[in-house]
Formats: structure tokens, sequence, C-alpha cells
């Protein structure tokens, strides 16, 4: 995504309008065939797990066709594990709104309500991500110490607490460059970065042999709803409030962290939320439930 908009960055500064329409836009698509021939060249090569090669021997033992395993898959994930599919599919609402609202929709909006060149604001949008590619092995890190439970926490938590300065601090600047840099390119770029582990975290919910749907299925849902829907829900309330994106990022982080907090509820009736070997989420409940018996 940053390479498709650097792309598109680049070729917005150094050619023309008609030269962009007539054939600029060609461009991106031969440069990416080079990474598409690479992956169908070394593709079959690439080794499986042992974890995978084990579960795809059984499924094929235990079913008649692939067809019918993941129709089993299926009717598991939406019985079985329908309350952490809808755990995973909210999980995912700050990450997205951070990853279509803050960087796609907020280029639109700098340069339509607050008169930000359109190639400027392009550039901006750039430097989110731009941002937040040195942060998310630190993000990552954290996610590996302490667990991808608490760095969602995080990232919800820090969701709701910058979208709306954010908003108001460009509006009250409108037209400001510097202003609109620093506070859309270097505060949501540090923002985006935590919700890079959000995939495992989610990943996490699902057993094995469920994993990759589970992850497929809330992954894509949650972002379809809560970032796809981002920009128009934010351009239908514009004419309301100028403030319409940065609450509907606050929104979403306020729904983040309610799926955070259902999955510490639902470890503790007994139901088994995360699948690593040692749940962050249970280690959390000791922080959300103190042990009033020791005071």
């Amino acid at each position: 995504y940053q390479r498709r908009v650097h792309g598109v960055a680049i070729l917005n500064d150094a050619l023309t309008p008609a030269q962009l329409l007539d054939w600029g836009w060609r461009l991106p698509f031969l440069v990416a065939l080079v990474p598409g021939i690479v992956a169908l060249v070394y593709l079959p090569d690439i080794q499986e797990t042992e974890t995978f090669d084990q579960l795809s021997g059984t499924a094929a033992d235990a079913t008649s066709s692939h067809l019918t395993h993941f129709s089993e898959s299926c009717d598991r994930l939406f019985t079985q594990y329908l309350p952490h599919l809808m755990i995973g599919i909210g999980s995912m609402a700050a990450t997205a709104a951070m990853w279509w609202v803050a960087p796609v929709y907020t280029v639109d909006y700098l340069h339509h309500y607050l008169g930000i060149g359109s190639t400027t604001s392009l550039w901006i949008g750039l430097l989110v991500q731009f941002m937040s590619v040195p942060l998310v092995p630190l993000c990552g890190f954290l996610a590996d110490k302490h667990g991808p439970w608490k760095v969602l926490v995080a990232d919800a938590l820090l969701a709701i607490t910058t979208a709306l300065p954010v908003y108001i601090l460009v509006n009250v600047f409108p037209g400001n460059v510097l202003v609109a840099t620093i506070a859309v390119g270097v505060v949501f770029g540090s923002v985006q970065a935590a919700g890079a582990t959000t995939y495992v975290y989610v990943a996490d919910l699902f057993p094995s042999e469920l994993r990759t749907l589970g992850l497929g299925t809330s992954s894509n849902l949650g972002e379809s709803v809560f970032g796809g829907m981002g920009p128009v829900v934010s351009e239908l309330l514009i004419p309301i409030t100028l403030l319409a994106p940065g609450i509907y990022i606050t929104c979403c982080g306020i729904v983040a962290l309610t799926s955070a907090w259902a999955a510490v509820r639902f470890e503790e009736t007994g139901v088994t939320v995360s699948h690593l070997p040692q749940s962050p989420i249970a280690e959390a409940i000791a922080i959300c439930e103190p042990d009033f018996d020791q005071q």
C-alpha cells in the first residue's frame, strides 16, 4: 500500500494531468509485474509448517473433498466460535479506521475542506505510512514481550485520545501545511503502527485448524465495516460537523476497547479465547480483577 501511494504521489508530481490520464496510470501496473512474477516463481517452493501439514492430512482423510472440509470449518466458525469471531471483528475497528480514514480519507478531507493542495495532501497521507514503518518492529517487540492483547488495548486508547484533537487542530489552523503534517502525518502515523499486531491477536483467537478462516473472516469483515464504511460515514456527517472523521475514529477505538474487554470476560468464565500457550488475555484478568483477598 505504501509503495502504491508513493508511486501515485511521484507520478502526480512528475506528470501533467493529461499525461497521467493518457498513459501515466499504466506505469504502476507495469512495475507491479516484477514482484508478481517473483511470487509466482518462488511460491511453489514455500514449505508449509508441520502443524499445517498434519492438519491437511487429517482433513484429507476425514472428508471427501476440500469443499466439504471448508463447509464443516465454516459451520464450526459460525457456531462454536461465533463469540471469537465477533471479538475478532470488533478488535479490527480501531486498526481499520486508522488505515482507511486517517491516511486515505483525510487526504481528500485536507484538500476539499481545509484548502491544502491535492499533491501536498497526498504527501501528508503518505507520511502517515512512512511514520508507521519504523515503529511497527517496536510494536511487534512489545506484543512479543507483553502479549498482543495489551498492544490492542494501547492502540484502541490511542485512537480514542488522539483522533478528535488532531481534527480540531487542523480545523483551528485550516490550510496550515506544517500543522497538518505534524498532526496527521506524525501523530496518526505513530498510532497506526500499534494496529499492526492486531492481526496477530485476532489469529490467536482461533485454534490452528480454523486460524486462517477465522483471521480472514474477522479481518475482512472488520476492515469492510469499520474501514471501508469510514469515509462514507464521515462524508455523510461532514454537513453536521467538520470533526466527523475524528468522532468516527474515536467510536471505532471504543468498539475495539469493548471487544478487548469482552475477551477478558469470556476468558474469565472459562471460555478459551486466546489459543496461545500462555494466554495474554488470561494475564490481563489479573490486572482487571485484583486479588481482594490478599488486600
